[in-house]
């Protein structure tokens, strides 16, 4: 009970960060493409991934800067927003300006993605979590990843198919804006504190 809600914070970083659809666009990101008349998928598919390496790499410079809370602000309201360009622009179908704005939005999303909630969370339980549960609180965290995971893996594209994929983005986006809430909400600094600190200012929020 005494750490319940750290537990619950390390927990949540990971639901939000797989209910955010960052796996779904990048496991079917060829199919995405192909559906909106892109021809070179395996082109597109680089791209992302690309994008993906250099976000992480650039993460490892501003993290120290900016703080842990303020890139994950950052990035899940820059995801929020690039996913809902992605929605709407695929409600327009399959013209030349659409498909031109569903490839940027994607790396938008993915950029803004590694920014923060990929690459953030991870470090974040083990700054958040005292020594006496940091085991447990990691375990629970990465089991959250892993199911999150296979769930959304298994049901994307039958729930894209019976409800369309535009709002399979918008509850992507929905879900970005949920955590955005949430961490302005719960989530403490770390950048700079020491774990007294840090469990001080859990207390407070």
């Amino acid at each position: 009970k005494k750490y319940r809600k750290v537990l619950t914070m390390c927990v949540m970083m990971f639901v939000f960060q797989q209910m955010s659809g960052i796996n779904s666009i990048v496991f079917y990101s060829s199919s995405i493409f192909r559906q909106v008349g892109i021809q070179s998928t395996a082109l597109a598919s680089l791209t992302v991934g690309v994008v993906n390496m250099l976000g992480t790499g650039a993460t490892c410079f501003l993290i120290d800067k900016m703080g842990r809370r303020q890139l994950m602000q950052i990035s899940y309201s820059s995801m929020a927003i690039a996913i809902v360009v992605m929605a709407a622009s695929t409600l327009s179908g399959t013209a030349g300006w659409a498909s031109v704005m569903i490839l940027v939005s994607v790396i938008a999303y993915v950029l803004a993605f590694s920014l923060g909630a990929g690459a953030v969370p991870g470090l974040y339980v083990n700054e958040i979590a005292p020594s006496s549960v940091r085991g447990q609180a990691g375990s629970a965290a990465f089991t959250t990843h892993w199911i999150m995971n296979i769930i959304i893996g298994q049901t994307f594209l039958q729930l894209a198919e019976k409800f369309g994929i535009s709002a399979m983005y918008f509850l992507f986006a929905a879900w970005c804006f949920g955590a955005l809430l949430f961490i302005n909400k719960y989530a403490v600094e770390t950048k700079g504190r020491s774990m007294d600190e840090i469990a001080k200012a859990f207390v407070a929020s």
